[in-house]
């Protein structure tokens, strides 16, 4: 005697409205399907849920898209790590910029306290003349 794999169907329990988008019915003929008896039907408290049947082929394809989704959900983290390294990035090029400008800002002042400093180890009459320090070695 040959055993035949018994099939159970399963269902997914949706409320009206959703089940009319998922199988795009009209709610006309989402009634008509649940008088007639080719849908499943249940009244909760006061609401109805309509059963909708899982097949194999569909689990495939809910898992294949599960698979998708936590693809995309890993993408959308990716991508959003990323966007966020971006703006770590430009902040830290932002304070290199800063600490630039405050350094060449240094480096002029020492530049012109220098100037000064050389400027006030002439002599009077260097001053007077406009002679260098260098000059006064040769004289």
């Amino acid at each position: 005697m040959k055993h035949m794999a018994v099939r159970m169907k399963q269902c997914e329990w949706y409320s009206i409205s959703d089940a009319m988008e998922k199988l795009q019915y009209s709610r006309t003929t989402l009634y008509r399907k649940m008088d007639s008896g080719d849908l499943v039907s249940k009244k909760i408290g006061g609401s109805r849920l309509v059963g909708i049947e899982i097949d194999d082929t569909d689990n495939e394809t809910n898992s294949t898209l599960n698979e998708t989704n936590d693809t995309d959900v890993l993408q959308t983290e990716l991508v959003d790590n990323l966007k966020e390294q971006i703006i770590y990035l430009k902040l830290q090029i932002e304070n290199l910029q800063e600490e630039q400008r405050r350094n060449q800002t240094i480096i002029m002042s020492l530049s012109q306290n220098q100037k000064l400093l050389m400027d006030a180890k002439k002599s009077w009459w260097q001053k007077l003349l406009g002679i260098s320090n260098t000059i006064e070695g040769t004289i």
